[in-house]
C-alpha cells in the first residue's frame, strides 16, 4: 500500500502570550524578570481588550489549526507556566473584570509546593498553586495544562526520562482534579523532535514552546512576555505573536 504524503494545512495565526508571575519580584528572587507588576499585566490586557480581543482556550486554538472550527476574529490566548499562586491572587482578579481567561501550565509533583528550579541561596521559590485553588481557577472558565511532572529540561533528560515526564504528568493531573489534560508545555520550552512526537503519542491535542522552529501541533511557539517588556515592546511583540501563517504538518 502506498504511504500518503504529509498534508500541509495553513491557518491564520492567533497569538498566543506567555507570562510566569504577576507581582513585584520578592528581594534575591533568581530571577526578578519573570514577575510582571499588576499595573503594566492589566495595562496589557486592557488594551488587548480594547483592540477588540477576546480570549480562547488551547482546545479551540487546536481545532482553529486543525481545521476543524475557525476561532473567531481577534483571539488571543494567554498562558502561565510553573503555576505559581500570583495566578490566582493578581492575575485571576484582573482578568476576570475585563472579561479574559487563561491558562495556567502546572508542575504535577509540585502542586502546593515551591517552585525549587528557581530556588537560590536567597530565596526558597515561589509559592504554587494548591490543588483547591487550581480547581477554581478551572471553575472560573481557566484551563489547566501540563509543565512536566519536576520542571525537568527535558533535553537534558535520557529519553526514557523526558517519556515519563511528558506521559506522567498528564496522568497524575487527571487523576488530581478529574478533568482531561490535553495541553502540555515544555519546560523552558526546550525539545527535540522525538519530545513532539511522545506529546502527541501520549493524547495531548497541543504543545507549547518559546522556541523556533515550531513543530507542527506539538510545539506552538509563543510570545514570552517578562517584567522588562515596557509598552513599546509588548506593542512589537504582540504584533509578532500574530504575524504570518501557522503551518500545520498532518501526517
Amino acid at each position: 500500500m502506498t504511504q500518503a504524503s504529509p498534508q500541509t494545512i495553513s491557518r491564520s495565526r492567533v497569538p498566543v502570550l506567555l507570562y510566569h508571575k504577576i507581582g513585584a519580584p520578592p528581594a534575591g528572587v533568581r530571577n526578578p524578570r519573570s514577575w510582571v507588576r499588576p499595573e503594566r499585566f492589566e495595562w496589557q490586557m486592557r488594551l488587548l481588550s480594547r483592540w477588540g480581543y477576546r480570549t480562547i482556550t488551547p482546545d479551540a486554538l487546536a481545532a482553529h489549526y486543525r481545521g476543524e472550527k475557525e476561532a473567531p476574529p481577534r483571539s488571543v490566548l494567554i498562558t502561565f507556566d510553573d503555576g505559581s499562586r500570583s495566578c490566582r491572587i493578581a492575575a485571576h482578579p484582573i482578568l476576570k473584570v475585563i472579561g479574559f481567561t487563561a491558562t495556567v501550565f502546572v508542575v504535577s509533583d509540585q502542586l502546593g509546593g515551591r517552585a525549587g528550579w528557581d530556588r537560590n541561596e536567597s530565596h526558597a521559590g515561589d509559592d504554587l498553586l494548591r490543588l483547591e485553588e487550581i480547581r477554581e481557577l478551572i471553575g472560573s472558565g481557566w484551563s489547566a495544562g501540563a509543565h512536566s511532572m519536576t520542571h525537568a529540561r527535558l533535553t537534558g533528560l535520557p529519553p526514557e526520562e523526558a517519556a515519563r515526564e511528558i506521559r506522567e504528568s498528564k496522568a497524575r493531573l487527571e487523576e488530581a482534579l478529574s478533568v482531561p489534560i490535553r495541553t502540555f508545555a515544555y519546560p523552558y520550552g526546550a525539545f527535540s523532535p522525538e519530545h513532539a512526537r511522545i506529546v502527541g503519542q501520549a493524547g495531548y491535542e497541543i504543545g507549547f514552546t518559546t522556541h523556533y522552529p515550531e513543530r507542527g501541533l506539538c510545539a506552538v511557539r509563543r510570545e514570552n512576555i517578562h517584567g522588562e517588556v515596557h509598552a513599546l515592546r509588548f506593542l512589537w511583540r504582540f504584533q509578532r505573536a500574530r504575524r504570518g501563517k501557522f503551518q500545520n504538518v498532518e501526517a
